[in-house]
């Protein structure tokens, strides 16, 4: 008779998830150092903080909901995005390989499970929560437990999991509204990896959700503006787009490295299967998974925030193609993979570009800005206003970027 060691079944479970959590916050702390926690509410952050649905029903008022109900102060708020950004991490780097937890191939070594941890702990999802003044982060995690739950180990039968991936998607959508590009690209995924059933089952209660609210709160303003702004700007979206929001240096640092990560991975997606039909409609998905990153930039001009949702297609991609376990196969791999990730580093210096105007999260950043970007931007500006880029400093973000000693905070 075969019995199950359940004590040494919890110590596994603790064993594992201790690691991810001290890994990542081991990637938080290099990235704090990286770009420095701003304390304080730049921007529209003190419209967010101080938002609340019990006193009016208005978009991205959730978050601010939680720290009244809770009353945090102002540095219990920002440590609580910094502990989001946490639990963001760890949840994706556990979740790296389809049908659960990463190191349960034994082929996987820890360094590679690193070495792509450090793609998304180095990018604009934690560079933007890091300058403070956005709730995204709050809205990635709920996006992220969505998909987890939604492509766990039971994909094909209605159950628990998918009640509470829709609601954490309709938290998402409480939190910010941008993020139903996040979720047409779950219900893409969704539908290719299951059937129009379940992909219906889940974007019909969110879709309803998301119009209900936006009945609710169309009057209303946000940060900058109503919803109804949105659907103005969208019947003018070829000149906003060209005029505005896309900017080609601003779409590059979006994701640096992960743009060739991304290429990699949909090569590997489609390369899974012999059959060339099968190839065409594999090429199709991922392609459309790329091409939703940039559909935030037909309502709102933030360009590297935005496309820095790239994040989630390449995180799906690298769930079906075994691309943590490929690394580490062979040294040669992960030596390659290791160069990548200093590459990477080095040419995605944090930057927030919006309307072809950029300011500089550090003191690395700003040089390349100035001596680098601000002149080429000078040069090819006159050519189309997508290549051109406008210097301007954000004290309110940044607070003047104090180069040494480096400090993992800012006041």
């Amino acid at each position: 008779m075969k019995y199950i060691d359940f004590g040494s079944m919890k110590y596994n479970f603790l064993v594992k998830n201790l690691f991810y959590f001290g890994l990542s916050f081991f990637l938080v702390i290099l990235v704090a150092y990286w770009v420095p926690i701003t304390i304080g509410l730049p921007g529209v952050g003190s419209f967010y903080y101080n938002a609340n649905l019990f006193e009016q029903i208005s978009p991205r008022a959730f978050v601010g909901t939680i720290a009244n109900l809770f009353s945090l102060d102002l540095k219990s708020y920002i440590l609580v995005f910094q502990l989001i950004q946490l639990m963001w991490l760890a949840l994706l780097l556990k979740n790296l390989q389809t049908g659960g937890d990463v190191l349960e191939n034994q082929k996987t070594p820890y360094v590679s499970i690193l070495l792509v941890g450090v793609f998304f702990a180095f990018s604009q999802v934690t560079f933007t929560n890091n300058i403070g003044g956005f709730v995204d982060i709050a809205a990635q995690l709920m996006v992220l437990s969505s998909a987890v739950l939604l492509f766990g180990t039971n994909q094909q039968s209605l159950s628990w999991q998918l009640f509470l991936a829709i609601g954490c998607a309709c938290v998402a959508m409480l939190v910010h509204e941008k993020n139903i590009f996040e979720i047409l690209i779950l219900g893409i995924w969704l539908l290719w990896k299951t059937d129009i059933k379940r992909a219906s089952f889940f974007l019909v209660p969110v879709g309803l959700f998301s119009a209900v609210f936006y009945l609710l709160t169309q009057d209303a303003e946000s940060a900058y503006d109503s919803h109804q702004g949105y659907f103005d700007i969208l019947n003018n979206m070829v000149l906003f787009i060209t005029e505005s929001s896309f900017n080609m240096y601003g779409v590059y640092l979006a994701g640096g490295m992960l743009w060739v990560l991304l290429a990699i991975n949909v090569y590997l997606f489609v390369r899974m299967s012999n059959d060339i039909r099968q190839r065409r409609i594999r090429l199709f998905i991922a392609l459309s998974l790329v091409i939703a990153c940039f559909l935030p930039l037909l309502i709102a001009h933030d360009t590297t925030r935005l496309v820095g949702l790239i994040w989630l297609p390449l995180f799906l991609l690298i769930r079906e193609t075994g691309f943590v376990s490929l690394v580490g196969q062979s040294q040669k791999r992960l030596v390659l993979t290791f160069v990548l990730c200093f590459v990477h580093v080095l040419v995605t210096p944090p930057m927030f570009i919006y309307e072809h105007k950029a300011f500089a999260s550090n003191c690395y950043a700003e040089f390349v800005l100035t001596k680098v970007l601000e002149p080429i931007g000078a040069s090819l500006g006159g050519i189309h206003p997508s290549l051109s880029l406008q210097v301007i400093e954000r004290r309110d973000h940044t607070k003047g970027n104090e180069c040494w000693p480096l400090k993992p905070y800012r006041w």
